[in-house]
C-alpha cells in the first residue's frame, strides 16, 4: 500500500510541498498528554498542514481524488510515509484558515491513546519539512494572527492548568474576553483625555481652554474608578485565583504531621512518637472549598541535634515567611515551653491560626496564656478528629477572606495584569495630582503620563508588543498548545 494514488505523489514517492525545506513554517506536535488514555491528538499547523495531513492519509471511502471536506472527521488510516505502512486506524480533521485554532491550515490526527502510536505518526510529518512547534506556538500564532490577545492567550494556559471550578470559571471569563471589553472601555476614555490635552498642546491658538476640571473628573470616574475595581477584585478573589499556599509548623512531635494527614485524608507524612521525624518539608495540595491548597508540613523547630536537622529547621522558617497562613499547632498535652513561646513570637506578624492539639489527653496548660496572641485558635485531635470539623471551619473563613466564589463572567487579574494595572494607576494620579494642583501650567508632563498610562494597559493585552513578555507568557505552555 502506498500513498501516491490518493496523494499525487511525485515519482521519488514525495508529496511536493509549498514551504521552503531550508526554512520549513508548518509546525507539528502531539497535543494530548503523554501516557495510556483513549486517543492521541497529532496538530498541524501551517501553509503545508493540508499536504501533510494526505500525505499521512488513507480514507476508508478510496477515491482518487479524495479532499477532506472542512471541519468533518474523517476515518481512515495514518500511514508510514515511505513505505506507505499502515500505523494505526485514525480519523483525520481539516481546518481551513483563518478560521481555525491558529488563523493558519490546520490538520488533526486522532489516533488511539499512548505514546508510541502518536510519536510514530509525528515523526512522519517531520519527514515532511514539518518541524516540532515549540511550547504554546500554536496559541502563539493564534495570537500573531488577531484571533485571540495577549491576556486571552493566558487565559488559555489557566484553563488547561485550573484545579477548581473557580480557577476555570475566572480563566474562561478572560477568554470570551470580560476583561478585554473592560481594558477598552478604560483605555478609551484615557484616549478622549489624552486627546483633549493634546489638541491644547498642538492648537493653543485655536483651541478654546480646556474645564480641567472636567477632565480631572472623567480621569477620577471613568479611568481611575474602573482601574481600581479591577485591582480590587484581584485583590479580594485572589485564593479563588491563584490558590494559596499555607504551612503546618511547630514544635518537634507536637502533632502536625498527623493534622496534614487529617487534612489531606490520608497518611501522607510518616506520624511517629520520635521527635525529629519530619526533617524536611513535606508538601501536597487539595482543595478546600473551591480554593487550591498547598500545604507544607515543616521540620519541627527546635534546638537542631545535627546538621541535616538544622537545615530543616532553616527551610521550615522559611516556609512560614513565604506562606500566605501559618497553622501554628502547639502540644496541649504538654507543658508549654520556651521554644513554644519563641514560636508564638516568631510567627506573631504572620497570617495565621493556632491549632491546640491532643485535646483528646489531659490538658497541661490553660488557653487563657494565648488570649492576647488575636489569632483564632481551635482545638483538635487529630487522632480522634474531636474539634476537626471547627478547625476546617475556621480554615476556610481564613482562607477564603470571607469572600464567596466569583459569580461567572467577573473579572480576576493575574499577577501581570495587576502589575500593569498599578503601573498605569499611578500615572493617571500623578496626571490628576498635576491637574488639581496646577491646572493647565503642565499639559506636556500631564500628557506624558496619560501616555504612559495607555502603554502600560495595553502591554496587558498585547497591543504593545514586548519579546520578553511574550515570551514569558508561551513560555508557560505545554508543547502542543
Amino acid at each position: 500500500m502506498t500513498v501516491q494514488k490518493y496523494n499525487q505523489a511525485d515519482q521519488t514517492g514525495h508529496r511536493p510541498l509549498t514551504a521552503d525545506p531550508s526554512n520549513p513554517d508548518t509546525i507539528a506536535a502531539i497535543s494530548t498528554p503523554q501516557g495510556a488514555g483513549g486517543i492521541s491528538v497529532v496538530r498541524i499547523s501551517g501553509p503545508d498542514a493540508l499536504a501533510t495531513g494526505k500525505a499521512l492519509f488513507e480514507p476508508q471511502a478510496k477515491s482518487p481524488d479524495w479532499e477532506p471536506k472542512p471541519r468533518f472527521m474523517h476515518l481512515g488510516f495514518a500511514l508510514e510515509y515511505n513505505s506507505g505502512e499502515r500505523l494505526d486506524q485514525v480519523l483525520l480533521t481539516f481546518f481551513p484558515g483563518p478560521a481555525s485554532y491558529t488563523t493558519e491550515d490546520v490538520v488533526e490526527i486522532h489516533c488511539h491513546g499512548g505514546s508510541a502510536l502518536a510519536k510514530r505518526i509525528l515523526e512522519q510529518t517531520l519527514n515532511l519539512n514539518c518541524r516540532v512547534a515549540r511550547a504554546g506556538e500554536f496559541t502563539l500564532r493564534a495570537y500573531l494572527g488577531g484571533r485571540i490577545d495577549l491576556s486571552q492567550a493566558e487565559a488559555i494556559s489557566d484553563l488547561i492548568s485550573s484545579n477548581t471550578q473557580a480557577e476555570a470559571r475566572i480563566a474562561l471569563s478572560v477568554l470570551q474576553g470580560k476583561m478585554g471589553h473592560d481594558l477598552d472601555y478604560i483605555r478609551n476614555s484615557l484616549i478622549n483625555c489624552a486627546a483633549e490635552i493634546e489638541a491644547s498642546i498642538d492648537f493653543d491658538d485655536d483651541v478654546t481652554g480646556i474645564d480641567h476640571s472636567n477632565l480631572a473628573f472623567m480621569l477620577e470616574s471613568s479611568v481611575l474608578k474602573p482601574l481600581n475595581v479591577l485591582i480590587k477584585n484581584r485583590n479580594k478573589w485572589l485564593p479563588y485565583r491563584d490558590g494559596i499556599r499555607l504551612s503546618l509548623c511547630g514544635k518537634p512531635n507536637a502533632g502536625k504531621s498527623s493534622l496534614f494527614n487529617a487534612i489531606l485524608g490520608y497518611e501522607r507524612a510518616i506520624v511517629s512518637n520520635l521527635p525529629g521525624t519530619t526533617r524536611d518539608s513535606l508538601e501536597e495540595a487539595c482543595i478546600i472549598s473551591g480554593i487550591t491548597c498547598r500545604f507544607a508540613d515543616t521540620a519541627g523547630l527546635g534546638t537542631p541535634q545535627d546538621e541535616v536537622e538544622a537545615e530543616g529547621i532553616k527551610r521550615a522558617y522559611s516556609q512560614v515567611e513565604a506562606s500566605d497562613l501559618t497553622i501554628l499547632v502547639l502540644d496541649r498535652s504538654q507543658p508549654l515551653t520556651d521554644m513554644d513561646r519563641h514560636i508564638l513570637q516568631k510567627t506573631r506578624n504572620t497570617k495565621r491560626i493556632i491549632a491546640v492539639s491532643k485535646c483528646d489527653l489531659t490538658p497541661a496548660w490553660d488557653l487563657d496564656v494565648l488570649r492576647e496572641t488575636n489569632s483564632p485558635i481551635t482545638k483538635i485531635s487529630s487522632k480522634t478528629l474531636l474539634g476537626f470539623d471547627k478547625f476546617l471551619d475556621k480554615l476556610t473563613e481564613l482562607i477564603t477572606n470571607g469572600q464567596p466564589e466569583p459569580v461567572p463572567g467577573q473579572t480576576v487579574v493575574n499577577q501581570r495584569h495587576a502589575d500593569c494595572l498599578n503601573a498605569a494607576n499611578l500615572q493617571v494620579a500623578k496626571a490628576l495630582n498635576i491637574i488639581r494642583n496646577h491646572g493647565a501650567s503642565y499639559e506636556e508632563l500631564i500628557s506624558l503620563h496619560l501616555e504612559e498610562a495607555l502603554h502600560f494597559l495595553s502591554q496587558i493585552d498585547g497591543q504593545v508588543l514586548d519579546d520578553q513578555v511574550i515570551d514569558a507568557v508561551f513560555s508557560n505552555f505545554c508543547v502542543g498548545k
